[in-house]
């Protein structure tokens, strides 16, 4: 279960990438829907100041009787994120169960659809790579 910690952190074109053909295995938090306990929390941000200062809101106030989320960090741009940024990552990085870095994915600017993308060998090895660690995430977490 993905959770944009704030607008534009590009929850939505995740969840299409990361699931395609609408199985429900990854989903968008919307407020007011349960949090499903059977699901490993991801909080989504972009990998700017402002993405992860809201990242670090959403760890600290994060309800204790629920799963530890991992953190899922986009891209914003295809180069190497400012310092203050790698600190807060750095910094949450102990408070959640795995930080998972998403890179940069030109071609998605190109497209209506984030799916398209995937017919690409880089993006498609890209969502490859974000979808093993969410699996090793969720086997962890499972016991599995």
């Amino acid at each position: 279960m993905l959770f944009g910690v704030h607008g534009g952190a590009g929850t939505s074109t995740l969840v299409r990438l990361l699931d395609p053909g609408y199985s429900g295995r990854v989903v968008e938090w919307r407020y007011g829907m349960p949090v499903d306990a059977a699901r490993v929390p991801v909080l989504v941000a972009r990998s700017t100041a402002a993405g992860l200062a809201a990242a670090a809101v959403w760890v600290t106030r994060w309800r204790p009787d629920l799963r530890r989320p991992a953190l899922m960090v986009v891209a914003d741009v295809p180069f190497r994120v400012p310092p203050l940024v790698r600190y807060r990552q750095r910094a949450l990085a102990s408070r959640v169960t795995a930080v998972i870095d998403v890179p940069y994915l030109y071609p998605l600017r190109h497209l209506d659809d984030p799916a398209q993308a995937l017919r690409q060998r880089k993006v498609a090895a890209a969502v490859e790579r974000v979808r093993r660690q969410l699996d090793q995430l969720s086997a962890s977490v499972s016991g599995g």
